[in-house]
């Protein structure tokens, strides 16, 4: 009982005092104590809370990597795609060479604003690194290529003229790759709904269209 006894203790002692060397970019110990409150506040899910902790900790030191890093995940998860992008752009400001993943975060922010010459910038950094699987290089190509795409579109504009299709298929939503059969009465398309997607099928019915 004894032994066992002091094995517990060795390893608490252990664990406390790997967690004291954790080394942050910082050392204001007013800023790490925010972004430590940001962490529990994170685990339970109470990402408004975390990211007031996160900003209170940027403000202790502008330079603070982890915090900018961090602040940077819980935008994009919430889709603020402007605000995450500023904030993955500062820790590659800060330090390039931090965490070679910010590239491709950074870049798929940017894509999704239309910024596809810094998108561009960023994916190609991102795919110089060794070691990258063959999913992320996979990924990371797919955005790549949109991004050319783009910038080739808008380089190369074709005149269009944009109508409204109805209110049955084109909602406040985002609608995508429709598809039309032989028989030119049916449109299938893609509908996403809070970062949900599913397929939809339109009817034309008289003229109109239903859904």
């Amino acid at each position: 009982m004894k032994v066992f006894f002091l094995s517990v203790l060795f390893l608490s002692l252990y664990i406390s005092l790997s967690a004291q060397e954790r080394q942050y970019s910082t050392t204001n110990k007013e800023a790490i104590k925010y972004f430590s409150l940001a962490g529990q506040s994170f685990d339970d899910h109470m990402y408004d809370d975390a990211v007031a902790q996160l900003l209170k900790a940027i403000d202790e030191d502008p330079k603070f990597i982890e915090a900018h890093l961090q602040l940077g995940d819980i935008y994009r998860r919430e889709w603020k795609y402007k605000e995450a992008a500023d904030q993955y752009r500062q820790v590659i400001k800060v330090n390039p060479d931090f965490d070679q993943f910010v590239y491709f975060k950074a870049g798929d922010c940017e894509i999704h604003q239309a910024q596809y010459s810094d998108a561009k910038q960023h994916l190609d950094k991102y795919l110089t690194f060794a070691n990258l699987s063959n999913q992320s290089i996979f990924l990371a190509q797919k955005l790549l290529n949109d991004c050319k795409f783009s910038l080739d579109a808008l380089q190369h504009p074709v005149p269009f003229k944009h109508e409204n299709i109805g209110p049955e298929i084109k909602t406040g939503d985002d609608e995508y790759f429709p598809a039309i059969p032989a028989d030119e009465n049916t449109l299938i398309f893609t509908r996403k709904i809070r970062n949900n997607e599913d397929y939809y099928k339109s009817i034309k019915i008289n003229v109109k269209c239903k859904t």
